[in-house]
This record gives C-alpha cells, sequence and structure tokens, in this order.
C-alpha cells in the first residue's frame, strides 16, 4: 500500500480519538490525584483565604493568600509538607501572598535596610530589635520575625490587616521548596 492509497479518513478519526482519550486522562489524573486533595488541604486550613496552582513550563506555583496567622514560618511548613506527597519535593515553589495595608508596607520599607543587612550578613537580632521598635512607633497588633535554614519570615498586624514577607537566605544549599511571600 503506498502513501497514496492510504484511507485518511480512519487514520484521521482513530488519531483525534487517541488524543482526546489523553487529554481526558491526564484531565482525570490532574482532577483525582492533584486538584481534589489540595482543595481538600487548604479547606482544612481556615487561614488560607485562597489559593491557585499554576503551571509555567516545568514550574508549578501554589500560591496561597493567607488570613490572620500565629507564626507565619509553621503555617507555610505545614502547607508545604502537606502539599509535598501531590507536587514532589521539587518542581514547585509556593508564594505567600496577604492583604496589607500602606502603613504595614510603609513600616517593611522603613526597615528595608535592616532586613536586606540582616539578610547578607546574619545579624537577626538587631533586626528583630528594629522590628520591635518600628512596631511601636507605628501602633502595630504584633509583628513577629522568623528565620530558617532557607528563609526570612516576616510579619506584622495592624487593624485586622496583614503583611507577610518570605525572603529566600543565602546558604550554600539550594532550599527543597522556593518560598516566596508579598503583595499580590
Amino acid at each position: 500500500m503506498s502513501f497514496r492509497e492510504l484511507r485518511w479518513a480512519p487514520v484521521l478519526v482513530i488519531l483525534t480519538l487517541t488524543v482526546g482519550l489523553l487529554m481526558g486522562a491526564n484531565s482525570f489524573y490532574h482532577r483525582a490525584y492533584i486538584d481534589t486533595p489540595m482543595k481538600r488541604i487548604m479547606d482544612a486550613h481556615p487561614e488560607v483565604k485562597s489559593w491557585s496552582l499554576d503551571k509555567e513550563g516545568k514550574q508549578n506555583t501554589l500560591t496561597v493568600k493567607l488570613g490572620t496567622v500565629d507564626n507565619l514560618l509553621e503555617t507555610c511548613t505545614i502547607i508545604q509538607k502537606e502539599v509535598e506527597p501531590y507536587l514532589g519535593k521539587d518542581g514547585w515553589q509556593m508564594r505567600v501572598t496577604d492583604e496589607r495595608s500602606d502603613d504595614l508596607e510603609q513600616v517593611f520599607y522603613s526597615m528595608q535596610y535592616v532586613v536586606y543587612e540582616a539578610l547578607t550578613q546574619g545579624n537577626f537580632t538587631f533586626l528583630a530589635d528594629t522590628l520591635k521598635r518600628e512596631a511601636a512607633r507605628a501602633g502595630l497588633d504584633s509583628s513577629a520575625i522568623y528565620v530558617n535554614s532557607y528563609n526570612l519570615y516576616i510579619q506584622m498586624k495592624k487593624d485586622g490587616v496583614s503583611l507577610y514577607e518570605v525572603l529566600p537566605r543565602k546558604v550554600d544549599d539550594k532550599p527543597p521548596v522556593l518560598i516566596i511571600g508579598g503583595s499580590e
């Protein structure tokens, strides 16, 4: 049989059905093994106001909008550990967003030099003292700094509105999951 004698109608029908079947199977897999468990996990956390999972190339980005949390480091760590079985240990990042006010942003900007100095030189005690002083000056309800091996976590709250910043530290080891934070 030559190329010209090939019956194209059945070939195109089979090709279309195969592509449709593969796309349907992929959609089912994603919905059953990623979307549904992720929704269950996020719904279990009342501090999560909204979330989305976006894929750009091979990189998944989990965007989590947080309401009020007591400990930003703890919240990020718990969410990371719970979603890791579905997204893998690498190939994704978590972006933390908030509903910051202009007042909270001004407090953060007033500390920006101290924040980046702490990230490069490791003087987190001075950063904590500066945050305490700036928080008192601005009349914040609460503020906190947390540090782990990979990130610096800053949280501030005033009048029911929170600011969350997660800044990567310069460390020799690559973090298992990149967590970034800030405004939307």
